[in-house]
């Protein structure tokens, strides 16, 4: 487990007496822990020398303390569900009820990819985006709450990942 969240964090030992041309920081938070389930916020921030400003870089982890693993969306449907596209029509939903209080346009949004970045809280997926991905750099993360019970004839509640913290 450490390992691999080494690698997500992107900590790298660097030679003594280098001069790098970039900072970055992290730090993390544990934003979830129920039965064996853990999610971990990892936030970071990336900052090339000479740039207008640094990039803010966020991966939310979710690993089942007892097998090591480490879930990814998909993981918590049921195959062939077409989560996807069931997840994608609730977000444009969700932005165009905001109407012109949304910093997300509805044009700028298209579907979720089968690696979409989440976290998981209490009774809800959250799915959240990167700076410039579907907003503008102010915008940081915007992030799409679903309750479970709007999803729940998708959910795989018999599958490992619902099981992990259910």
């Amino acid at each position: 487990i450490n390992t691999k969240l080494r690698q997500i964090a992107i900590v790298e030992e660097i030679e003594k007496d280098i001069q790098l041309d970039f900072t970055y920081e992290s730090d993390y938070d544990v934003i979830y822990f129920r039965k064996k389930l853990v999610v971990i916020d990892i936030l970071g921030y990336e900052y090339y020398y000479g740039a207008a400003h640094g990039m803010p870089i966020r991966k939310c982890v979710h690993i089942d303390l007892e097998t090591g693993k480490f879930y990814k969306l998909g993981d918590l449907f049921l195959k062939n569900s077409d989560y996807e596209s069931v997840i994608s029509d609730i977000i444009k939903k969700q932005i165009i009820e905001q109407g012109e209080d949304s910093i997300v346009q509805p044009g700028n949004f298209d579907k979720i990819s089968p690696d979409q970045t989440f976290f998981i809280k209490e009774n809800t997926l959250n799915i959240y985006f990167s700076p410039y991905e579907i907003a503008p750099y102010a915008a940081g993360f915007p992030t799409f709450k679903i309750p479970f019970d709007q999803i729940s004839n998708i959910i795989d509640t018999c599958g490992e990942f619902w099981n992990a913290f259910n």
